[in-house]
């Protein structure tokens, strides 16, 4: 029975969000925004146990404070956005990513991609991930990013035909052809996307996130450590005017030690550390409504990428 509630849910998310993306190719980009917006605000009153666990998350946060319920709802309007936002890229042209973002330090970025021993972009689910990935794929930057299969195989087939609308290439993270590509990429001088902002099940460390210890996946630090690749952060925050700001920081000076154990942990506290400072800025734009202190550190073998 649980299976079978499980598959129908599945079944009704995939309707629904196929329903929104037929009628999402018909609206400007401005409309789509604003309905968002309202669909993010109605799914804050209709989705209580989401409620709960995203105001649960803030205030383990940030405290108890009167704005935590104010910061709840702009962060779910914002997610509404963020979906609308995803249904139209798949038919929003490519040369129009550049008119609604815009992308600030890219010369840290150039700096990077110049060493040509490949970039490692650390990043999280902050603002519209996706759309810093499509904005920077535009721009002619070769994209690759890392991430777990989806839950839902259909959902899963849609979210690769949109990255590779925009030539994104999507390395399934643990497949048996990962490491090749991932050489390949490197070699090639390409970027790789990582996003460690989540409790998933990569091989991780506990890390301070938020002053508590939050699961985060190594992977990134790992890479740096041992290709010499050029690692950076970059964040895209969206802007009043429902625009968008792709910021790139100053690239990591990756110096590793014999204690490679230590180094990981020490990267993935710096890369964790600087997610958490941009979630800071802008709190509404982060997603709440995921268990990222979900593993405790006495319950979970920590362990490194082979």
């Amino acid at each position: 029975m649980r299976r079978l509630v499980q598959k129908a849910t599945r079944l009704t998310i995939f309707a629904v969000l196929r329903a929104l993306a037929f009628g999402a190719r018909y609206l400007s980009w401005q409309w789509g925004v604003r309905l968002g917006k309202g669909f993010g605000q109605l799914c804050f009153y209709l989705l209580p146990a989401m409620r709960r666990r995203s105001l649960t998350h803030l205030e383990r946060a940030f405290g108890t404070t009167p704005a935590l319920k104010g910061l709840a709802k702009h962060n779910f309007r914002h997610l509404g956005q963020l979906l609308f936002e995803t249904l139209m890229l798949s038919y929003l042209p490519s040369t129009a990513l550049a008119s609604l973002v815009e992308i600030e330090g890219e010369g840290y970025l150039k700096e990077a991609v110049a060493r040509g021993s490949g970039v490692i972009l650390i990043t999280g689910h902050i603002g519209n991930w996706e759309m810093m990935g499509a904005a920077l794929a535009a721009a002619g930057y070769p994209m690759n990013v890392i991430g777990a299969t989806l839950y839902d195989s259909r959902l899963n087939a849609w979210l690769l035909a949109l990255r590779g609308r925009f030539h994104i290439k999507t390395i399934v993270r643990g497949s048996l052809s990962a490491s090749k590509e991932i050489l390949t990429a490197l070699r090639s001088g390409g970027i790789l996307a990582f996003l460690i902002d989540q409790d998933t099940r990569a091989k991780g460390v506990f890390v301070n996130f938020f002053g508590e210890p939050a699961h985060t996946p190594v992977g990134a630090a790992a890479l740096a450590l041992r290709s010499g690749a050029s690692a950076l952060c970059a964040f895209i925050t969206r802007l009043p005017n429902n625009q968008h700001r792709v910021t790139f920081k100053k690239p990591f000076l990756i110096t590793p030690t014999k204690d490679a154990t230590a180094d990981i942990r020490r990267y993935t506290e710096r890369f964790t550390a600087d997610i958490e400072q941009q979630i800071r800025l802008a709190p509404e734009q982060w997603v709440w409504i995921h268990r990222r202190w979900n593993r405790k550190p006495n319950v979970t073998l920590q362990g490194v990428p082979c």
